[in-house]
Formats: structure tokens, sequence, C-alpha cells
């Protein structure tokens, strides 16, 4: 049953994970997601409980995480259109910049917090 519990777990987290943005950052918190919830000790039923809550709420999560992403994409244009020829370069820039900062770093220097905003999405 601890193989069962650790999978139901892992694709829990999966799942939980797929709004997060950088894949390094998302496995490393799947990793310390599946340790926390292993440390609870879910009993049999609970594992089977929990495995009907997920797929009872999987399509509306699954759906809700979609326009999510679209509202993001729809604000992140909405902001770039404000922006003036220069900022946009600029905001070029600070991507390149970010993305070179990641690729040295990795999660070690400036994890994101998971969430998904407009924000953020500029400098994606």
């Amino acid at each position: 049953m601890r193989t069962l519990s650790a999978a139901l777990t892992l694709v829990l987290a999966m799942s939980v994970g797929a709004a997060w943005a950088d894949d390094k950052e998302k496995g490393v918190r799947v990793t310390i997601l599946v340790e926390k919830i292993q440390d609870l000790q879910l009993s049999d039923a609970q594992e089977a409980k929990i495995a009907d809550i997920r797929k009872e709420c999987r399509p509306k999560v699954q759906e809700a995480a979609k326009e999510q992403g679209t509202l993001v994409k729809e604000e992140v244009e909405k902001i770039r259109d404000v922006l003036t020829a220069e900022q946009k370069q600029r905001l070029q820039e600070l991507r390149e910049e970010r993305k070179e900062h990641r690729e040295q770093c990795g999660l070690k220097c400036s994890p994101s917090t998971g969430r998904a905003n407009g924000l953020g999405e500029l400098l994606s």
C-alpha cells in the first residue's frame, strides 16, 4: 500500500504542479510535496477517498487551469499594448537577462512563487 500511496501522492503533486511555469522548479516542488504528504501516513481508506475526490475534481481543476492561462495571456497582451516601443525593447532585454540568470543559477537563485500573473508572464 506504500507504493500506492507514493504513486497517488506523486500524481496529486503533479496535477497541482501543472500550473507552475518552470520545469526545473516543478520537479523540486513535486518532490517536496510528495515527501510532506507521505509524512501524513494516510490510511488505506484515506488514500481511496482522496483518489475518489481527485477523480471527481480533476475535470474542474483542468478547466480552471485553462481559464487562468487564457486570462493571463489576455492580461499580458493588454499590458504590452500600453508599452512604448522602447519599453517593449527593454522588456525583451529583461526577459533575456532573466533567462540567462535561470540557466546559470537554477533554483538556488530566485525561485518563482509558482503563481501565474501577468507581470511575471511579461518577463517569462
